[in-house]
């Protein structure tokens, strides 16, 4: 089984999309997009499917920032995938781990790609591969406190 999938992955290495690229590289990679979720001033959200994964992709300004990976048949990714994996999606630059892994995480850096990465186990067998740059990881942190200091001034 663990051969399998490796193999597999082998094959879909080259297919995988990378931080970084157009919305117009993520279609010619997963294929169309099945559902587009706007999030946003010129931010969405494109779910696909490819392979044996769920993946959902978030674009600014139709670049990716953050991919989004869980298997469809609800497991968890082995260690060996999980490598496979982030180094197909990185294209280049070493995944380092971190050593401040939280409960159920485990994470990673990438600094010649300025990305970070996580795979969170769930609930019931299933696990969920999220890498995303460092510009969305800011963003999302500008977002937060806009939201928390709105929150405050209304006390």
């Amino acid at each position: 089984m663990k051969i399998t999938i490796l193999l597999l992955l082998a094959l879909c290495l080259p297919a995988l999309a990378r931080l970084g690229e157009s919305n117009v590289e993520i279609r010619q990679r997963y294929g169309p997009v099945l559902k587009r979720i706007e999030q946003g001033t010129n931010t969405w959200m494109g779910c696909y499917m490819f392979k044996e994964y769920t993946v959902g992709v978030v674009f600014k300004n139709n670049v990716s920032q953050c991919e989004i990976l869980q298997p469809v048949e609800q497991r968890k990714f082995t260690d060996d995938e999980a490598d496979a994996l982030l180094a197909g999606i990185a294209g280049k630059g070493k995944w380092i781990k971190d050593s401040g892994i939280m409960f159920m995480k485990q994470a990673w850096t990438n600094p010649e790609i300025r990305a970070k990465a996580e795979v969170e186990d769930k609930p019931l067998g299933a696990s969920v591969l999220t890498v995303m740059s460092i510009e969305f990881i800011n963003d999302a942190d500008e977002k937060q406190k806009a939201e928390d200091k709105k929150k405050a001034e209304g006390f």
